[in-house]
């Protein structure tokens, strides 16, 4: 089974693939869908095995290349196997890992890991949404909706269709980052 989609950060990730997973569908493949470069669509090929289900974890900690053997150690003494046929590294830029045991608990997954997720995935939105933003206002100055003068509220929205969308990307995705960094921060805070 063949499916493309669009990534939508982690933790969408690691929903899909759990869903999936749950039908009997085990990922083969991960490749970048390049036709739209400004999009990041992933093409996913699964094959059908109900007779071993799997479970997924998608983990975007960054770390550093001297420690990279360490951390899939960790993961492998765990019972969690690298998905190594993951091409779409330039738009994840996550690791995914999968265990035949479906009931198995996720490696960090107490309430600061899973919250040092969240943030560090909205901070990858956050910088996604600017380049966005920086797309969609060059492509406003290159190529203008409309040259008359606003005389109308639609006409208005018309005119400056992609400032409005570059706005309200950035609004979204700022509301996201600083809605987790003040969960971390809460969190941290009643942990002393």
């Amino acid at each position: 089974m063949f499916a493309l989609r669009l990534y939508h950060g982690d933790v969408s990730l690691e929903n899909y693939l759990n869903k999936k997973a749950k039908k009997g569908y085990t990922l083969t493949q991960m490749t970048p869908f390049l036709l739209f470069p400004v999009l990041p669509m992933i093409f996913y090929q699964f094959k059908k095995d109900p007779a071993h289900p799997c479970r997924y974890r998608v983990d975007s900690r960054q770390v550093e290349s001297q420690d990279l053997d360490d951390y899939l150690t960790l993961y492998q003494d765990d019972g969690w196997q690298l998905f190594r046929d993951n091409y779409a590294k330039r738009i994840t830029q996550s690791r995914i890992f999968y265990t035949l045991d479906p009931q198995k608990l996720a490696l960090f997954s107490d309430e600061d890991s899973n919250l040092k997720n969240r943030l560090a995935q909205a901070r990858l939105q956050l910088k996604s949404a600017f380049l966005v933003a920086f797309l969609f206002i060059i492509g406003s100055l290159l190529f203008p909706l409309s040259q008359t003068p606003v005389t109308s509220l639609g006409h208005f929205i018309l005119k400056y269709l992609y400032h409005l969308m570059a706005f309200a990307l950035c609004v979204a995705a700022f509301i996201n980052y600083f809605y987790w960094r003040y969960r971390c921060h809460h969190y941290q805070k009643n942990q002393l």
